[in-house]
């Protein structure tokens, strides 16, 4: 049997490894600051879907691809992307996507199964209208990789903050009574106001 102090080191040390006291040994990615060297591959093609990412229904795919190439018009979607695909690159898989009903959510990463789920009413509108809500969440595919808290508020917060962003290069409207029009509405006041707001 170990010494009690050895066993108590050794809780120490396990401990360290779930609370932030050191990292993980094996880190899916690291990247440098935002907007410094984009990934060369990163820009979408003429057609259909980017390498980095895979749609699971075929008939989808030339509206993903529309979908990214208006993204990549917005300065912020363009740092996204490049992330996003260094990530698959480094993976050696492409980043699902999946068009589903979200009912009110315009779209979600799923964490366990590392993949992104849209809403499928964006297929009725102009493409443009689905970029913020992709960047949104292949930034959580980026948050993730990077072993950071996924369940934080923080994360929430930087995805709010870049979709806004993304929003406003590419001139999408909120529209009446969306969930982005109230979120962007209540992220213009007092900051503990819109985290206690988004946290419900």
């Amino acid at each position: 049997a170990l010494p009690l102090a050895a066993l108590a080191h050794a809780g120490e040390r396990g401990g360290a490894a779930f609370d932030g006291g050191r990292r993980p040994e094996a880190v899916q990615l690291e990247l440098p600051l935002p907007g410094l060297n984009l990934a060369s591959d990163a820009k979408p093609p003429a057609d259909g879907p980017p390498r980095y990412l895979s749609i699971a229904d075929p008939a989808h795919g030339k509206w993903l691809g529309e979908v990214v190439r208006a993204a990549w018009t917005s300065r912020t979607g363009r740092r996204v992307l490049s992330q996003v695909t260094r990530l698959s690159n480094q993976r050696g898989r492409p980043i699902s996507v999946f068009l589903t009903d979200l009912r009110a959510n315009n779209g979600e990463y799923v964490y366990d199964w590392d993949m992104i789920q849209l809403g499928q009413h964006y297929l009725k509108k102009d493409p443009v209208e689905a970029a913020p809500t992709l960047v949104h969440e292949l930034l959580h595919v980026v948050q993730k990789s990077l072993v950071l808290p996924t369940d934080a508020i923080e994360m929430e917060l930087e995805a709010y903050m870049v979709t806004f962003d993304v929003m406003r290069e590419l001139d999408v409207p909120f529209e009446k009574g969306s969930f982005y029009k109230s979120a962007y509405r209540k992220f213009q006041g007092p900051l503990p106001e819109f985290v206690k707001w988004l946290t419900k």
